[in-house]
């Protein structure tokens, strides 16, 4: 077997990760980026059955051989990424290392993905102090299929070449089941629902000739019609996430297979395009690029995206040069200053807040909790009047309820998404019965044009309102922009400017600028009624 470089897994690992960077720029999130991480899942399974079946082939395969490598490339920047971000937030704003005494075990020993469950931590809020290392929930779930990998690799070569596959069937269906069937705040995390990319990848490199066989002609060709099957599967994802990630890992591993071919790599020119110097520090990329905007978030949460994203490239060079002139120091200077900054490291952490979360969100997170038991509980209809909306809108329920003297049915949930709203509005009870409906969504993601198209066709017989958004951290400028283009184009939206006439009130907001607090959820609620009453 070749083990020649891949320029063109280098090429992948880029698109990848500069996808996932995309989709956490503060104030342009590119929707159906975090599928950057199904590449990278995907990824590893082929890899990982290559380098495993040429071992087994060789007799060569160890257990500890095997974790030794993962260990040795993970861990040494893992670990000088999570000094340096301590370092840095410590000496700048004690309270961003909140939780870090809870939370660092976690990031060390490789389950942050079920730390993150535990704590009920949503992936798609964007508040102001969000941990530092919220995004290691992936490498949290690399490490663990690492951890199990050579106990499957055996069992599947040593079965028959039937009873293997029916094995890695098996285990890709209650993969996918799990992703459906678990709500989605936990299905994002949960390692289960996470396994089948890796599977699907594992599964094209065992079936690569086959592949190949079908793929035979025009190769190229088909690389780069795949590549822009894939660019669409990422950035214009599916309804449904589970769908979208199935779609995206088949895609990553078709292309995975192709340029597996020396020749097809070669004609594709994918040199040319210089990525694979990206796709060689995409690791780093990815432990730095999210630590850094949550650190600009902080010192300077209206910075120009172009400028974070120089920031971001220009830390991560940084980090990297760093991390290898520490490595290369002589061995006694490097043990001094190691043991120095692991000290002060320490010492910040023990001094560091035992909760990230501030009064103000404290309140916010019980009102929340409160509120949706309250809507749980409600009538399936009241009145004709419908609001359907994320945790600004949960956040005014009672507020809405009041003024609206219980006429309305409010239906409001944590990190809802639009991508998500034409599903529930199929089947949705007395959906019918509704002559109006209000929409406040867009805090948890960009809206693209797809999805609002599919909204509003499914809601053309009803008054549509859809209310602007106050997300300073979030894609406020472009949701906005998109919204303010909706009357022109249906003539049944109106907008609720709901941006105008909070932006110069600071005192409607808790800490994060976003979510409403007594005076604000009040003041929302009486701007609903004023509009809807005229």
């Amino acid at each position: 077997m070749d083990k020649h470089y891949s320029a063109g897994i280098d090429f992948l690992r880029a698109f990848a990760v500069i996808a996932v960077i995309l989709y956490h720029l503060p104030q342009y999130s590119f929707q159906g980026g975090n599928q950057g991480v199904t590449i990278f899942f995907v990824i590893s399974g082929y890899l990982m059955a290559k380098n495993a079946s040429y071992a087994y082939q060789k007799k060569q395969f160890s257990w500890i051989g095997f974790y030794k490598k993962r260990i040795k490339r993970i861990y040494p920047f893992l670990l000088f990424s999570l000094l340096i971000f301590i370092l840095i937030a410590g000496s700048i704003q004690i309270r961003m290392l909140g939780n870090i005494k809870s939370e660092l075990p976690s990031l060390l020993f490789g389950y942050n993905n079920w730390w993150q469950i535990h704590e009920k931590v949503s992936y798609f809020d964007r508040f102001a102090n969000s941990s530092l290392f919220k995004h290691y929930w992936s490498l949290a779930v690399e490490l663990q299929f690492y951890l199990v990998f050579p106990l499957f690799f055996l069992t599947v070569m040593r079965l028959s070449r039937k009873r293997g596959y029916q094995l890695m069937y098996l285990l890709t269906i209650i993969s996918i089941l799990t992703s459906l069937l678990s709500p989605f705040s936990i299905a994002y995390y949960n390692t289960f629902a996470r396994l089948y990319p890796f599977i699907v990848g594992m599964f094209g490199y065992f079936n690569r000739k086959n592949i190949n066989d079908v793929i035979s002609s025009k190769k190229v060709t088909k690389f780069w019609l795949i590549m822009s099957c894939l660019t669409l599967a990422v950035f214009i994802p599916l309804p449904s996430f589970t769908g979208s990630s199935l779609l995206v890992s088949v895609l990553t591993m078709l292309l995975l297979v192709l340029i597996n071919d020396k020749e097809v790599e070669k004609r594709t020119k994918i040199a040319k395009f210089r990525l694979q110097y990206i796709g060689k520090i995409s690791y780093e990329l990815y432990l730095v690029h999210y630590s850094v905007f949550i650190l600009l978030v902080n010192i300077a949460p209206k910075m120009n995206p172009l400028i974070e994203l120089v920031v971001v490239l220009i830390m991560t060079v940084l980090m990297i040069a760093g991390f290898h002139s520490f490595m290369h120091l002589k061995r006694k200077a490097g043990r001094y200053l190691g043991a120095g900054l692991v000290a002060v490291a320490i010492g910040m952490i023990i001094f560091a807040p035992t909760n990230r979360l501030t009064a103000d969100q404290n309140e916010l997170k019980q009102e929340l909790s409160s509120n949706l038991k309250k809507i749980e509980n409600q009538p399936n209809q009241k009145g004709n009047i419908l609001f359907l909306g994320d945790s600004v809108m949960l956040g005014a329920y009672q507020e809405l309820e009041d003024t609206f003297s219980g006429q309305a049915t409010v239906d409001a949930k944590e990190s809802r998404q639009i991508s998500s709203l034409a599903t529930i509005l199929q089947g949705y009870p007395n959906l019918a019965d509704y002559s109006t409906v209000v929409i406040g969504l867009g805090t948890n993601g960009i809206i693209s044009d797809e999805s609002i198209d599919e909204i509003l066709t499914q809601l053309k017989d009803k008054q549509i309102y859809w209310i602007t958004i106050k997300c300073p951290e979030g894609c406020q400028e472009s949701v906005n922009q998109k919204l303010a283009e909706l009357p022109s184009r249906y003539k049944n939206v109106n907008i609720i400017d709901w941006f105008s006439h909070s932006k110069d009130h600071p005192e409607y907001f808790y800490d994060d600028e976003t979510h409403l607090n007594g005076e604000g959820r009040s003041v929302y609620a009486q701007l609903m009624k004023s509009v809807l009453s005229k």
